[in-house]
């Protein structure tokens, strides 16, 4: 919903409403008019968000106040035009953790930048966890978040961030020992030995948005939103091309705003397909020979992520890994030791008579599953430059509607769009900047499905 009274006037305007500094002392302080630029970052790879702020301090505060490094920072930004909700905006204080780069000009000012981080991230390192727990993953989670790592959103109220656990009640269950790990390093643990309710993938992580901390799959993440709506379309504008906006193939759920917010600015095309990487990292297939301590037994487990592609959900439901390409689940092969641990219950071991959801059941296929999904998220992977919305998150779905560099009919819309590069992205990466002029973001997202399979595969394709 829009607000009537105000107007986006170009693309990449924001409403800075507040950015101030608590010192240790509990004083005050606004610094937006110090403000020179602003950096806000959120990765689906990273389990908290972090950023820094260059101020041109005309007057000391640096030395007056004195600012120590160790203060809470609160930011409010908001696009205008959108209503000032929780979805809408980007709120909420961190902790600066320190000062760098100070220098000082002709005219007796000074410029140094305060990198800060979540609050949440700044106690991980501080709050050892020795217990041990047993329960399904999903619960576990839980319970380490609420305990451990949630912490007041703002520095003047006690309302924290929500977590969201996707794919749930999860069928998988864990027993194990958290010998004084961080509450991080537990839900990296965790996310490794994850089944959901429903979903075939492993690729579970731990990680904040602007909005909420997920601890997800992004499998589930590009699932529920090809399924009930995904953000936004942005789109490449070469001259003379006009281009439609949210294409009918997609629901989308994100403000609407006007057609100068979506165009992508620039774009980067980071990598397409590595074959050698793929066929190395275990990308294509996978295995694992692991020796059980309980049992005494040896064993094997392959899998390839060319055969299983159909399985799992993806951006799209073609394949992105070229037909008949050589491939070995030995070309990348782990040796596990299973149940060597006073908790043994959670390795490879005889699985008759074992109650469902036990976690013998799943360590394997876990594992190797994980693997090849998440490096299927390291190809087909691009660098955009849009205008900022205080509306996006990473974990964000959108479609990009992609020219095609040799169109045939500008008036036929499917000889302008690239089948190819076009269709549904997973937004893995975002950097909000923010300056005097305009908030811009650059983002990393990424295609590991594709409208078409590249090739289909023949009998007698090359395996070793």
């Amino acid at each position: 919903m829009q607000e009537s009274d105000e107007l986006l006037n170009s693309a990449g305007d924001y409403k800075l409403e507040e950015l101030t500094i608590t010192t240790t002392s509990g004083e005050l302080l606004d610094i937006s008019n110090f403000l020179l630029e602003l950096h806000l970052y959120e990765d689906v790879f990273s389990p908290c968000m972090t950023g820094k702020i260059v101020l041109a301090d005309a007057i000391n505060l640096i030395s007056s106040v004195p600012l120590l490094g160790n203060e809470t920072i609160t930011l409010k930004v908001r696009t205008p035009s959108l209503e000032d909700t929780y979805q809408n905006v980007i709120e909420k204080s961190f902790q600066i953790y320190s000062i760098d780069d100070r220098t000082m000009a002709s005219d007796s000012s000074q410029y140094y930048t305060l990198s800060f981080i979540s609050k949440e991230g700044y106690y991980d390192s501080v709050v050892p966890i020795a217990k041990a727990f047993r329960g399904t993953t999903d619960e576990i989670v839980n319970n380490i978040y609420e305990q451990y790592i949630q912490a007041p959103r703002r520095e003047d109220n006690e309302f924290t961030t929500a977590l969201i656990i996707n794919d749930s009640p999860h069928s998988s269950r864990v027993t194990y020992t958290s010998n004084h790990w961080t509450p991080f390093k537990n839900m990296n643990f965790i996310s490794r030995r994850c089944r959901g309710a429903s979903l075939a993938g492993a690729d579970y992580l731990f990680f904040e948005s602007n909005k909420y901390f997920y601890f997800t799959s992004l499998e589930s993440l590009i699932n529920d939103q090809l399924a009930s709506g995904i953000f936004e379309e942005y789109v490449i504008e070469l001259d003379g091309l006009n281009l439609p906006r949210r294409d009918a193939r997609f629901e989308y759920y994100g403000n609407q705003l006007k057609p100068e917010m979506t165009k992508i600015e620039t774009i980067k095309m980071v990598k397409t397909l590595n074959v050698l990487e793929g066929q190395t990292n275990g990308y294509f297939s996978n295995s694992i020979l692991g020796y059980d301590l309980t049992t005494k037994k040896m064993s094997e487990n392959t899998f390839n992520f060319i055969e299983e592609n159909s399985s799992f959900i993806k951006t799209d439901t073609g394949t992105p890994i070229p037909a008949n390409v050589a491939e070995s689940a030995y070309g990348n092969t782990e040796f596990v030791m299973f149940n060597t641990c006073v908790h043994n219950d959670y390795g490879k071991t005889d699985t008759d008579n074992l109650p469902e959801g036990h976690p013998a059941q799943f360590y394997s296929d876990r594992h190797m599953f994980r693997k090849s999904y998440l490096n299927s998220l390291d190809q087909f992977k691009f660098e955009i430059v849009i205008p900022g919305r205080s509306d996006i998150e990473v974990g964000n779905v959108i479609s990009v509607l992609h020219p095609n560099p040799s169109v045939v009919d500008s008036s036929d819309i499917d000889t302008i769009i690239d089948p190819v590069l076009s269709g549904a992205y997973l937004i893995t990466a975002i950097h909000h900047k923010f300056d005097s002029v305009r908030h811009v973001i650059s983002a990393e997202i990424v295609k590991n499905g594709l409208t078409a399979s590249l090739g289909e595969k023949e009998n007698d394709s090359t395996e070793f």
